[in-house]
């Protein structure tokens, strides 16, 4: 009876929690927030990198077909790695260092520098903007804005610079995505060491044409740590619109399981008591002596297992005939076996929702060659 009781109050557990899950709706825009721990990340990336000066001022991309922005004349290549944090689905933040060689385009040649740049970028996670927050999605579209630093180690000249770009990812894993970045960094004219003097007279200060450019295209991964996912929060007006029908039908789930507990209790309640057993064995061996027996046994276990055991126990007895002397009726057999357990039998009278079973009794008769085994009700 315990047992298909619990197993009701599992399947309310069960079910209860089934409904949750179906019915409960979220927002598609809003997220819990996570901690400052969470939503860390790290790039890692290899790039193509292009040079445009400001001296090339009027000659266009191509250097007035001399060199192409894929010309090996003006091609360079790059590492970077940056180190970033989301503070929502939408909007993070991150510091990239980038470092490799540039080639200046001058009128008449081309020379190479070494250098690096910084950047604080803020980070716009598109996708998940314009579209909703969605853990399983596999593409995302990034747009980045940011400025910062850069150095050229070849003559030992710093500029500041203003950076923009668009990146693509493709998540691999949990806490592993692919990258491909197009960006751009916008230095001050003066960067490559050549600042255009000779075309100032056609520079306005700001624009494409007016200062350093540095263009890439950047291939890389980026790896999540820590916790990288978002739990959505509830949508309170959707819940508020409930059907009342939804709000019945939990309510009846939750009745129905407590009427089963309750015929269950009553069950349990009207169980065989020992006085049962008693009226059974009253017809073979007297009360008093049952009672007297049952004292007896319970001193002297109790002198025994004090301090060492707790827990149910049963005393296996047997009633014999006196038929061998020819006398009439019983003795009993006070100790046959201590069990320090539940017996099997009590197991199965309480697991039993037949009650013809709890007033039977066992006999074992024997006809001088062979036992036979008899199961006698209560008034035989």
């Amino acid at each position: 009876m315990m047992k298909r009781m619990m197993a009701a109050i599992a399947f309310l557990g069960v079910s209860m929690a089934s409904f949750a899950q179906e019915t409960v709706p979220v927002q598609k825009y809003s997220v819990a927030t996570n901690s400052f721990w969470s939503n860390w990340f790290i790039q890692i990336g290899g790039d193509y990198n292009a040079w445009y000066s400001n001296q090339e001022h009027g000659l266009g991309l191509d250097n007035g077909k001399h060199y192409s922005l894929f010309a090996k004349q003006r091609r360079t290549f790059g590492g970077s790695i940056a180190v970033g944090k989301w503070f929502s689905p939408g909007l993070g933040m991150r510091t990239k260092l980038q470092v490799g060689n540039a080639k200046k385009m001058g009128i008449a040649d081309v020379s190479s520098l070494k250098f690096w740049t910084i950047n604080e970028q803020i980070l716009f996670n598109m996708s998940n903007l314009l579209c909703g927050y969605n853990p399983n999605r596999v593409w995302n579209v990034t747009t980045f804005v940011g400025g910062g630093v850069s150095r050229n180690e070849s003559i030992s000249l710093y500029a500041m610079l203003l950076s923009a770009g668009i990146n693509s990812s493709w998540k691999l894993s949990r806490h592993v995505d692919l990258y491909t970045e197009l960006g751009w960094n916008r230095m001050e004219e003066d960067f490559d060491g050549y600042d255009g003097y000779n075309n100032r007279s056609k520079h306005h200060g700001y624009g494409w044409e007016d200062k350093d450019n540095h263009l890439y295209a950047e291939l890389g991964l980026t790896f999540k740590l820590g916790k990288s996912g978002w739990n959505k929060t509830p949508d309170t007006d959707a819940l508020k619109a409930m059907t009342q029908s939804q709000i019945d039908d939990l309510n009846n789930k939750i009745k129905n399981a407590s009427d089963e507990g309750d015929r269950l209790r009553k069950e349990l309640a009207e169980a065989p008591k020992e006085e049962v057993k008693q009226e059974l064995l009253s017809a073979y061996i007297s009360i008093p002596v049952l009672n007297n027996i049952a004292q007896t046994l319970e001193t002297l276990l109790s002198k025994q297992l004090t301090g060492i055991y707790y827990g149910a126990l049963g005393v296996d007895m047997m009633i014999v005939a006196n038929g061998s002397r020819g006398d009439v009726g019983f003795k009993l057999h006070p100790l046959v076996e201590i069990n320090l357990r539940r017996t099997m039998g009590h197991v199965a009278l309480s697991l039993s929702n037949k009650k013809s079973f709890q007033h039977k009794m066992m006999r074992i008769d024997n006809d001088g060659s062979h036992y036979h085994l008899h199961i006698l009700n209560k008034d035989r």
